[in-house]
């Protein structure tokens, strides 16, 4: 792994949290939810090139990420509240409905903040 993956998956990451606010800004929750799903995601990944040096595993678990880079117990707690944003912000089987008009202005405001939480310690380690 080199500088440049890292700062591949860390840049990404952040285009994504900022998708995810303008979808918020434009009211579009589910788009927001996913894309701070995703943004997490990246930036996990991108912190395990950072520390581990290696390829991040091929997953969509961020709670395991997580947990494998040592996440302390807030941060966990804040990446079991988004990640079943992966799917309940696309799919209606797992949201029970349908996706764009369940997840509310209240939903996306919270995965948005807990979001930010995960992001400023990444940040921190990095």
């Amino acid at each position: 792994m080199n500088r440049e993956d890292f700062e591949n998956w860390y840049q990404q990451g952040l285009s994504d949290f900022n998708n995810a606010k303008k979808m918020y800004e434009i009211q579009i929750y589910d788009a927001a939810t996913f894309y701070c799903e995703q943004s997490i995601q990246k930036l996990l990944k991108a912190l395990w090139i950072k520390i581990k040096r290696s390829y991040p595993p091929k997953t969509h678990n961020i709670v395991k990420l997580g947990k494998q880079l040592n996440a302390p117990p807030n941060i966990i707690s804040n990446l079991q509240k988004i990640a079943p944003y992966y799917y309940i912000s696309r799919y209606p089987d797992a949201a029970n409905g349908i996706p764009s008009e369940i997840i509310n202005k209240s939903m996306a405001h919270d995965i948005i903040n807990s979001a930010e939480v995960v992001i400023n310690w990444i940040k921190n380690l990095i």
